[in-house]
């Protein structure tokens, strides 16, 4: 198999109990990034809309008038 046209890759023996086991662990690690993807959004949330504590607007850094970040000219 081909990696983008720079390499190939080897193959790897098919072993059922293997590519099962595999795939339990990614759909694993895909339901952990949603989790972790989905506290962080309701912790935004909690943070700008229930304690209203400022700390999106600490870790924003200041615009100016054009939009752009920081000191930029």
């Amino acid at each position: 198999m081909s990696y983008l046209g720079l390499f190939n890759l080897p193959k790897l023996p098919k072993d059922k109990a293997l590519g099962d086991a595999a795939n339990v662990f990614h759909h694993l690690g895909q339901w952990g990034l949603y989790t972790l993807v989905g506290l962080h959004v309701g912790a935004t949330v909690w943070h700008v809309a229930i304690r209203r504590d400022g700390l999106l607007n600490r870790m924003i850094p200041p615009q100016n008038q054009s939009g752009s970040f920081g000191d930029a000219q």
